[in-house]
């Protein structure tokens, strides 16, 4: 009696957290200031929600991006991030930060993550991009 009592209680238990618990799935930020974060899959293919800043103004740039341009720039710029990494496995973003440029030519984006390094020690990443208005990517550093 004992036991069946513990085993209901048990499945009652795991039936209420997994009720409980939501789970992340691929959300893209949008080109808007009041986007503040998307959702993406860290090195373990979790998904973990990433901070996300927009600083462009339409006036701040020649020529503004589609929302298919932005979002395909969102996801080289996600991947390229996690390539920089020496353990990908680690891979863990945290941050997005898009703003325009001073020459008005394109959009710096800088990656933030955390990552271990080839010692296995964690540590906080930067990967720094540039786009310009064709819609190519590069790495700043």
């Amino acid at each position: 009696m004992k036991s069946i009592q513990t085993t209901i209680l048990s499945a009652l238990l795991l039936i209420c957290s997994s009720s409980f618990a939501q789970e992340l799935t691929l959300k893209m930020p949008t080109s808007t200031i009041e986007c503040t974060s998307f959702n993406w899959k860290n090195g373990e293919g979790v998904y973990v929600e990433v901070e996300f800043q927009y600083y462009v103004k339409d006036d701040e740039v020649a020529v503004k991006l589609t929302e298919k341009q932005f979002s395909e720039a969102v996801m080289n710029v996600m991947i390229k991030s996690k390539f920089t990494c020496k353990n990908k496995i680690s891979f863990v973003p945290k941050q997005l930060m898009i703003m325009s440029n001073k020459e008005k030519t394109g959009y710096t984006m800088i990656s933030t993550m955390w990552a271990n390094n080839s010692y296995g020690a964690k540590g906080e990443h930067k990967a720094y991009f540039s786009l310009d208005l064709d819609g190519n990517i590069t790495s700043q550093f």
